[in-house]
């Protein structure tokens, strides 16, 4: 009964080993949306460039607003994970991982 008791004591997991252990999924996660904002960014100033090659040919066709939206919400997708890797949180974990 005593080692039943003592192997069930050694099983708890405190805060901080369940903080750590969480920490793993959520920075792979974290990579990977970074990773599918620079895919979606470039997409998106790849387009603003296809529509404003269209609007150059035919300005009647295409408003000159859309591929500047697009042009701008590319280039904010872009620096979205740029500016959070620079944000004194992200570079206070960096520390704290060395």
């Amino acid at each position: 009964m005593f080692a039943c008791q003592q192997a069930y004591a050694s099983s708890y997991v405190s805060l901080g080993q369940a903080a750590e252990n969480f920490m793993e999924p959520v920075s792979i996660f974290t990579s990977g949306l970074h990773v599918i904002c620079y895919i979606i960014g470039g997409t998106l100033i790849l387009g603003a460039g296809l529509q404003y090659r269209n609007y150059r040919n035919n300005p009647t066709a295409i408003r000159l607003s859309t591929p500047i939206v697009l042009l701008l919400l590319g280039i904010a997708l872009i620096l979205l994970p740029l500016l959070a890797s620079l944000s004194p949180a992200s570079m206070a974990a960096l520390n704290e991982s060395f």
